[in-house]
């Protein structure tokens, strides 16, 4: 999600003594994170680690470390501001760039951030800073940057220049602007290698308010104040302007504790404006820092800290006008709080807590602070070709400005009127209502901005997104649309017979695997094609340059089961890599078994023309936060550098005219992931997404003037820490949904776990004649938790039927999201019309928490139902068919009927049902007598397991079903079988002391920690087992079976380290007779075993001990069936 540019320039103001050293502040980190001097410490979460290298004593740096401290004036974005560091980078950062030293993030001004750029920028190093509200231009090295050894490295800003120096190399570029107040803390990381030392120097001196003023001594006396009646005063200084709050207050101070603290403990307060406070309680402490305003002290910020005695706590303290911040020992925590300061008469009194209270400054240079607010375009959903109008409200926060002036200007080429306002004398007495008008002739995102001018001088920046959709719908289906491949070239994959020595340009001559091809990148014409039924165990790395009227494409050829890239199970492994690709065709592919499926990567680049179908994607788990999966094997690793987690995804700077069509995604983390210029998104099933722990939704971010229509989200997501949704929406203009189906969303535990998630940001989003029905949650939530959420939103003639029946958020079908006080986060609007319901019991249909005014959300026209019935037949949308491929089949017959069947309601009226069979898996290529027949039978041309598919499609809408046929050797009998076919049914079986436990992960952020739960359940045709160092790991049969068999048959993925595993089986319940059977350890596929018994006897119970019962089991099983039987 991406954070609203508000770009508010703090004029820092007071006089400037120079310091009497060049380099105040100096990190050696020779077994230390405290500088030389002893007043500032780097925080970690993690353990730390020191080096020594080359006679150097260094601070060791991994990607998952970051080292944070307290905002300080030695680093403060002033002339003359500058830094020194010695660093060795090991190696690039398998994912994002490698980050030396950050303050704020990107698009902070105030900011900068030193970086390695990737490798398509140059591989240089580049130090960003930002002054309005862009980091950019950068200045960078003069060559690339050399990993695995040392560098000196420099830099920094003179006022008119922004330097940088590597081993004495000069680099500069002009950048000008007035010197900016950032809060942020300082940041070292996330990188791989050692850094020997730090500094940072110019001038480092504040205005402090204090200097020159003694406090009084108040003996301990109660003080009255507004939030209590018995403070213990130990001093104060009576009230004078400099004390009084306004933008850009900034406490610092250092805290001692000489006893442990209980309850209230005001460190330092200012009543009715400001209040730092130590607060205890429930066992746990917590370092406050209240701002007064608008009659509350409301919400505050903290920092959580287990106080100890004779620690020092060396805090930050701040508020620049529309968020307090607070900083302890590193930690930083930041909310919004904005509005009027009121200036009192209050004395600034220091509390009577139990420790000591020194270093205390206060500065406090009162700002100027306009705020351009309420941005709001008065149009839901605007069309190119048409005039809109964009309303806000000029507010001042801060001291009053003369002679302003709003100048506003568009990025992509719309008209704006007017250009220039004239305000005057802007104060703090009451709000400037604005508007403008707004006009693009061809669709587009354009951005308006709003620069804020008194006299000569920029005081603040602020910009708006206005969306203009195109006047007439996209329609990229396969009735409309189809590209053009003329094919020049063609290269032959074959998995089956294939050999890498031939030319690879003749079915004939067909390669292997994907070796020769890897690393290419296809021309207009050219086309990869892999052979039917091969299953190739590979990641697929290309690029394609095709033309508008001959695009590149990737297929299958010959006949049977479409090819598969198989990988090996393993959070690190990834099927296809496609990256910059320009009209490209990728179908009839199935990827699986990876952390990563198929990845489509912009990098910094514009890509057009994309289409993606009749693929599939399935077993693509594991990637959501780190370490959130629960499986052993896959601790500590991160993915795949490059593309993205789900199982098939469009991402990066840019994609355009991007189409997903008649694409199907199962037991995925993230089913599928999309962003970009008008993406068209036509007839994707989603469904069966059970990856526990790591299977929240799928996504759709940044994306415009796009479509999402006749697509299915059925238990798209399951189980994940920061909740889950049938779809993840982000910051998306002009997006329509359309006739989309969300349904059977269950209740894992996680939150959510509803149907449509407008997560933040975005404007005009239409969701058109949808369904939502049976999801535990809210059908539709419009969050923005820390981000502004999204705005005029329609939601107009969709079917609500029994949702949020576990009661979560409202409980109503449609949520917003209303736990905050900032207004530029409760911001959303729109309009819920024409739309008809069917309540489940205790749940409304609409819950605004959002402190509701009449121009925030209009509901017209909606109906209730008492059920699906009366609902169905009063709005007649198209209800999806419902194929079964019937129950598994264990037989040793070749011929074998096929009892599928299918369910329709006959929609839409002008449309044919068909359906057909379809072969995923098997050793062979399966015949089907009528593969358009629901019924019918099948020939398997030899002994193995066949995975088959039935589709049912209405012509609008499909659905598929999968089933699987065992065929056995000549005198084998199938007594009892387990298929584990159906999610979260483990048919009886319980799985006993796996040494699994819930682990909790944390993050810097609270926000971005996560767990991992123990991870035993059936989903995905697995049941899925994670052991954690045990000797008695197993599972046990349901009772009473009664079966006479001479074998046990399982088939099943050994990814431990189990050598030899026990089958134990009784008659009677009492006694029980052991058979050891050796299995192969860290097994990168399936393996079928046979377990024969001493004897044949009637089995009334078994149990599988996953160790030889001495030495312990970690990793993860993953069965597919278990069948008790008679072997002849």
């Amino acid at each position: 999600m991406k954070k609203s540019l508000i770009v508010v320039l703090l004029l820092l103001g007071g006089i400037s003594v120079k310091c009497q050293t060049d380099w105040p502040l100096v990190w050696d980190f020779d077994g230390s994170l405290q500088d030389r001097g002893g007043r500032s410490t780097f925080h970690s979460l993690r353990e730390v680690k020191f080096a020594q290298s080359e006679g150097r004593h260094t601070l060791r740096v991994t990607p998952d470390d970051s080292f944070s401290l307290n905002e300080d004036p030695s680093y403060r974005m002033k002339p003359g501001f500058k830094f020194a560091l010695k660093v060795k980078l090991h190696r690039p950062n398998r994912q994002g760039n490698s980050t030396l030293l950050s303050k704020g993030y990107n698009w902070d001004t105030g900011g900068f951030f030193l970086r390695v750029d990737p490798p398509d920028e140059g591989g240089k190093l580049s130090l960003f800073t930002n002054f309005d509200g862009s980091p950019e231009p950068r200045v960078s090295s003069s060559k690339a940057f050399s990993f695995g050894q040392w560098h000196d490295v420099e830099g920094g800003w003179d006022g008119e220049h922004v330097w940088l120096s590597v081993d004495g190399a000069m680099s500069k570029v002009t950048k000008k602007g007035a010197p900016i107040v950032n809060f942020s803390p300082l940041k070292i990381g996330t990188f791989d290698g050692e850094l020997d030392y730090l500094a940072f120097g110019g001038d480092s001196t504040i205005v402090d308010v204090l200097a020159g003023k003694q406090f009084q001594d108040a003996d301990g006396k109660d003080a009255k104040m507004s939030y209590t009646d018995a403070l213990k005063a130990r001093s104060y200084l009576n009230n004078e302007p400099d004390l009084q709050l306004a933008p850009g207050l900034r406490i610092g101070c250092t805290v001692r504790f000489d006893q442990l603290p209980t309850g209230e403990n005001t460190i330092l307060a200012k009543d009715r404006e400001y209040l730092l406070r130590y607060d205890f309680y429930k066992g746990r402490g917590y370092f406050r820092i209240y701002i007064f305003l608008a009659g509350s002290w409301e919400p505050s910020v903290s920092i959580q800290h287990d106080a100890e005695i004779g620690k020092d706590y060396r805090i930050v303290a701040a508020w620049d006008g529309y968020s307090s911040h607070i900083q302890v020992n590193g930690m930083a925590e930041i909310k919004a709080k904005r509005g009027f300061s009121e200036p009192t008469s209050s004395r600034l009194t220091i509390g009577s807590f139990p420790g000591t209270l020194r270093d205390l400054t206060i500065e406090n240079p009162k700002y100027p602070l306009p705020m351009l607010e309420e941005l709001s375009i008065q149009d839901l959903f605007p069309r190119a070709g048409q005039t809109v109008t964009i309303t806000g409200e000029l507010k001042n926060y801060g001291r009053p400005l003369q002679d302003c002036v709003v100048v506003a200007s568009s990025l992509r080429g719309s008209t704006v009127e007017p250009k220039t306002m004239v305000i005057g004398d802007l104060t703090g007495d009451k709000p400037v209502a604005l508007s403008w008008k707004v006009r693009a002739d061809q669709a587009k995102s354009e951005r308006i901005f709003f620069q804020i001018r008194s006299g000569e001088r920029g005081i603040g920046r602020f910009n708006k997104v206005v969306p203009f959709a195109p006047e007439k719908d996209l329609d990229r289906s396969s009735v409309a649309w189809n590209p053009v491949v003329k094919a020049t070239k063609t290269y032959y994959v074959d998995g089956i017979e294939g050999d890498n020595q031939r030319d690879g340009l003749t079915p004939n001559t067909a390669w292997r695997d994907f070796t020769n091809i890897n690393g290419k990148t296809l021309q207009a014409g050219e086309r990869l094609l892999i052979r039917r039924g091969s299953v190739i165990n590979q990641e697929l790395i290309l690029s394609a340059n095709g033309e508008p009227d001959n695009y590149a494409e990737i297929a299958a050829y010959g006949i049977g089961a479409r090819p598969t890239i198989r990988r090996n199970r393993h959070i690190n492994d990834r099927c296809a890599l496609i990256t910059n690709p320009e009209y490209l065709v990728i179908r009839d592919l199935i990827v699986c078994n990876a952390g990563k499926g198929l990845n489509v990567e912009y990098v910094r680049k514009i890509g057009h023309g994309l289409l993606i179908e009749n693929c599939l994607a399935h077993h693509i788990e594991g990637i959501y936060r780190f370490n959130s999966h629960g499986i052993p094997e896959w601790r500590d690793q991160r993915g795949a550098p490059h593309g993205s987690s789900g199982g098939i995804t469009i991402t990066g700077s840019r994609p355009c005219d991007a189409t997903i069509r008649d694409c199907e995604t199962y037991q995925c983390s993230v089913g599928w992931r999309a962003s970009g210029e008008r993406i068209y998104l036509d007839r994707i099933y989603c469904h069966d997404n059970f990856a526990h722990n790591t299977s929240p939704h799928p996504v759709l971010s940044d994306a415009h003037n796009s479509m999402l229509v006749n697509c299915i989200f059925e238990a798209a997501g399951w189980n994940a820490s920061a909740g889950t949704m049938g779809i993840m929406l982000g910051n998306n203009n002009s997006l329509i949904i359309r006739n989309c189906h969300f349904t059977d969303m269950r209740d894992s535990g996680s939150g959510d776990a509803g149907g449509i998630d407008f997560e933040c940001g975005g404007e005009a989003n239409l969701i058109h004649q949808c369904t939502f029905k049976n999801n535990a949650g809210a059908a539709i939530e419009v969050l923005g938790l820390i981000s502004p959420q999204a705005k005029n939103v329609e939601i107009a003639e969709c079917r609500f039927a029994g949702n949020n029946y576990s009661k979560k958020l409202g409980p109503s079908e449609i949520f917003v999201w209303g736990n905050s006080t900032d207004r530029n986060v409760l911001c959303s609007n729109g309009l819920i019309r024409d739309n008809g319901y069917v309540l489940h019991p205790g749940v409304s249909f609409f819950v605004n928490n959002a402190k509701p005014t009449i121009k925030d959300w209009t509901l017209q026209n909606n109906r209730q139902f008492d059920d699906f019935e009366q609902l169905d037949k009063a709005m007649p949308f198209n209800n999806p068919p419902m194929p079964n491929a019937g129950d598994e089949i264990w037989t040793t017959k070749r011929k074998v009927a096929l009892a599928g069947t299918v369910e329709d309601d006959g929609r839409p009226a002008k449309t044919t049902l068909s359906c057909a069979w379809e072969q995923l898996e098997g050793p062979g290529n399966v015949a089907f007598d009528e593969p358009t027949k629901a019924a019918t039978t099948a020939t398997f041309p030899s002994i193995g397991d066949y995975r088959l598919m039935l589709k049912a499609d209405d012509g609008q809408l499909w659905r598929s079903s999968r089933t699987a046929i065992h065929i056995l050797p000549e005198g084998a009998t199938v007594a009892k079988a387990w298929s584990f076919a159906r999610n979260l049914d483990k048919e009886g079986w319980t799985d006993h002391d796996l040494g699994t436990v819930k682990e909790i992960f944390k993050a810097a952020r609270p926000i971005e920690s996560t767990f991992a739960n123990p991870v035993n359940l059936v989903c995905g045709d697995y049941y899925v087992i994670a052991i954690k160092d045990s000797k008695d790991a197993r599972i046990l049969s349901p009772d009473n079976l009664d079966v006479k068999a001479n074998a046990m048959t399982i088939k099943f993925q050994n990814m431990t380290n189990s050598k030899q595993m026990r089958l134990e089986i009784t008659d009677d319940g009492t006694s029980w007779t052991s058979v050891e059977f050796d299995v192969k350890p860290h097994d990168l596929d399936d393996s079928t075993y046979r377990v024969n018994l001493p004897q044949t006897s009637t089995i009334r119970q078994m149990r599988l001990n996953f160790s030889d019962g001495k030495t312990p089991v970690t990793g993860t099983c993953r069965i597919d069936y278990i069948w008790l039987g008679i072997w002849n």
